[in-house]
């Protein structure tokens, strides 16, 4: 349903847009969008979260860290933080941030290479410096696990220099973090936080950002949105941060005497 709705407003504001004598899609009924059950995370259950998973000793999870914490502090999709490459990466001091223009789609449970991420365009998030100093770490490890893989490191020619990869140079496969994701969401976590996905890992670091009063311009921009799929998205928490304006606007009117 969210998907035909969507889909519906943007055929709607075309035939608007093209000042036909009657829009002939006014007066379609949409289907009916019922409210989501699943949880946004708070910012408090995402610290547990990565707390967990530098701690967790069950299936090299330990060693993933760097994964799950560019996914929380970027909001970037599983398919476009699979793609990153080490070229995609700056850590330069004051110009820390991921060009995102590569993404690793999946197929039958088989990789493929996808040259733009699922806006249609190319985008760069920011890091902040506990990231860096993580990717540094990261950066390292690799570098010895490469030299003791030896002619085992197998690297993808088709994804290049990709950050993240297996012992053996192998890309992370998008489908083994929601699994991996799932089972602890449910299993290890379950009387911590509450029940959630993998994707909204970015609706959780979207909703942050709009409470805490960022441009929405700016936040659409990070994850990879159109403002109108914002608005959508994220409308509740978009219209609690215009009544706290108009309330701010109010007392700055009485200010004035």
């Amino acid at each position: 349903p969210r998907t035909v709705t969507r889909a519906f407003r943007g055929l709607h504001k075309a035939l608007a847009d093209a000042r036909l004598p009657v829009n002939p899609a006014n007066g379609v009924v949409t289907p009916r969008i019922k409210p989501s059950t699943v949880a946004v995370w708070e910012p408090e259950h995402v610290a547990i979260f990565l707390e967990h998973v530098a701690e967790c000793g069950k299936g090299g999870v330990v060693r993933m860290y760097p994964v799950w914490l560019v996914l929380c502090r970027t909001g970037l999709r599983r398919e476009e933080v699979c793609g990153l490459r080490w070229s995609d990466v700056d850590l330069i001091p004051g110009a820390e941030q991921v060009h995102v223009d590569q993404c690793i789609g999946v197929d039958g449970g088989k990789l493929f290479r996808v040259a733009q991420p699922k806006s249609g365009y190319d985008r760069y998030v920011d890091l902040g410096p506990v990231t860096v100093a993580e990717l540094k770490r990261w950066r390292t490890r690799q570098k010895k696990e490469r030299l003791a893989a030896g002619k085992a490191w197998q690297p993808d020619p088709r994804f290049g220099d990709v950050l993240f990869t297996d012992e053996h140079g192998r890309p992370t496969h998008p489908d083994h973090l929601s699994v991996w994701f799932a089972v602890h969401n449910r299993q290890c976590l379950a009387d911590v936080v509450p029940r959630t996905t993998m994707h909204r890992l970015r609706h959780s670091l979207g909703t942050t950002l709009l409470l805490d009063e960022n441009d929405p311009e700016d936040v659409a921009a990070i994850l990879g949105h159109s403002r109108a799929m914002l608005e959508t998205t994220y409308k509740v928490v978009l219209d609690v941060g215009r009544e706290r304006r108009r309330r701010n606007h109010l007392k700055t009117i009485e200010r004035l005497g």
